[in-house]
């Protein structure tokens, strides 16, 4: 009966440690790299952008949106 009570109460401490982080505070992920991959997402969008303007898909007008649009969301400045 002792040993019982004693391997579960080892098993609940394990558990417990084990899903200990998932109570703990949380903590961003880091990375690094996410600005220089929102300004090449944002100039690959204009560039296809661009490509459909010259197609007569798009306006001018429509193009100057749109690219406002991307800079602002994005947190680029023009």
């Amino acid at each position: 009966m002792l040993s019982t009570a004693v391997a579960l109460a080892l098993c609940v401490a394990a558990f417990l440690w084990v899903l200990q982080p998932l109570f703990g505070k949380p903590v961003p992920l880091e990375t690094p790299d996410a600005r220089r991959e929102i300004r090449e997402a944002v100039s690959a969008s204009l560039q296809e952008f661009r490509a459909d303007l010259e197609l007569g898909k798009i306006r001018p007008d429509d193009l100057q949106e749109i690219e406002r649009h991307l800079r602002a969301t994005s947190g680029e400045r023009d």
